[in-house]
């Protein structure tokens, strides 16, 4: 046990008999150094080093007497606490997390060593990369009001911060007041995945992936772990197949068989003691629904020379969306000409309004514009290559009216 000058603990014990037994504390070298009362109770009051006795009895029953049972001793030590230091169970944290960060002296002494002197603490971080909180969180006690030996530490951005305590206020005896301890936190931004964690692909197709590291200094690895083919009859060749390549930046090519590829994303930089990795889910398939859905609000009704782009979603037989289908082309056809125009886009990636779409970049938008009035009906369909998958299209109605209406004006002239 260690105590500053001024401060109290009281010893405590286990064990015994469950029943009958009385325990009594005793020293018989604390001379002038401390008080020990029978309960335990050491008062601490100058510098040394003594040791308190516990002394355990139980009543005999049969003997009708207290009859010794056990005994065992503890070392104290009365010090001034030298230099204070900041323990935390790790330096490096994840963006978001949080951990409590505690004084203890720098042998190891722990709060008890000052037990139930007034002792006050400041802390401070030199950055907003971490926030400080008080232990009481949520209890409208601030954390100067609280000055606490303790304080949350909330991870809020990636970067390095330092976090400092100091002792503002201790009883003099003590010589805490003035003792500074000061510790550095690492923030991490995790591996997030920007792009889908799970990616449907038609066949030979190409999906870029897309993480929060790719900007930074931190490089990633892209290692293929496993792929399992969907065939319905006898694959011997099961294990020699391949589903899917990917490239060192993270480009995904899917080949011309259907099935599921698992791809581990990891950082290959190795600034961090901290593992950052995730695995990809890859599957490849054939489309089978084709639809359109309009990249804004279209109007029920399209004025003449007006023009609206619709994009072209593919769909699994489970309703998925497809990520990417560069091997599916299209066509269009209309049962009536002159009153619309329309024509295919392949939007890129400085594209706004694609950038937040749910279907990724490298797909296909259908760009329809009114020429005259009229009613008018837009088959967009699949040309496949495998005439066994058979065409997969789908109809949108438009209606093409004049700008201004009614279009026979009538003006009357007066006298």
């Amino acid at each position: 046990l260690f105590l500053v000058p001024g401060a109290r603990f009281q010893l405590q014990w286990t064990g015994g008999p469950p029943s009958n037994t009385e325990v009594a504390f005793t020293s018989a070298d604390v001379l002038d150094k401390a008080s020990v009362a029978t309960n335990g109770i050491v008062a601490a009051h100058k510098l040394g080093k003594f040791s308190v006795t516990a002394n355990a009895t139980s009543f005999s029953h049969s003997n009708h007497s207290q009859m010794a049972v056990g005994s065992d001793v503890v070392d104290v030590t009365i010090d001034y606490i030298q230099h204070l230091r900041i323990k935390a169970s790790f330096n490096e944290m994840y963006v978001g997390t949080e951990q409590v960060l505690q004084v203890i002296g720098i042998r190891g002494e722990t709060p008890f060593s000052w037990g139930d002197l007034d002792v006050k603490f400041e802390w401070t971080a030199v950055s907003t990369i971490a926030q400080l909180h008080p232990l009481f969180r949520g209890s409208d006690v601030s954390l100067d009001e609280e000055a606490s030996v303790g304080i949350r530490a909330l991870a809020m951005s990636a970067g390095r911060t330092v976090v400092n305590v100091r002792v503002t206020d201790a009883p003099a005896g003590t010589r805490l007041k003035g003792l500074t301890a000061s510790i550095t936190l690492d923030v991490i931004e995790p591996l997030r995945l920007l792009s889908p964690s799970s990616v449907l692909l038609a066949p030979s197709s190409h999906h870029q992936v897309r993480t929060n590291y790719d900007r930074s200094q931190r490089g990633l690895k892209y290692t293929l772990l496993s792929a399992v083919t969907d065939c319905k009859l006898a694959c011997s060749d099961l294990e020699t197949r391949s589903i899917i390549e990917v490239d060192e930046n993270g480009e995904i090519t899917s080949l011309n068989e259907a099935g599921t590829a698992f791809i581990y994303i990891s950082d290959s930089t190795e600034v961090s003691t901290l593992s950052e990795s995730l695995v990809l889910k890859v599957v490849v398939k054939p489309v089978h629904h084709l639809s359109l859905s309009p990249v804004s609000q279209v109007a029920l009704s399209l004025p003449v020379g007006a023009q609206y782009a619709f994009e072209v979603v593919l769909r699994d037989e489970m309703g998925n969306l497809f990520h990417a289908y560069d091997s599916v082309s299209f066509s269009h056809f209309v049962n009536l000409l002159d009153v619309i125009e329309v024509s295919f886009s392949h939007p890129d990636e400085g594209d706004a309004d694609y950038v937040d779409s749910d279907v990724s970049v490298g797909t296909t938008r259908v760009i329809v514009k009114s020429l005259s009035p009229g009613d008018v009906f837009l088959k967009v369909h699949t040309l496949e290559s495998d005439p066994s998958r058979g065409e997969l299209s789908t109809f949108l109605p438009v209606h093409v009216t004049n700008s201004i209406s009614p279009a026979d004006v009538r003006v009357h002239l007066g006298t």
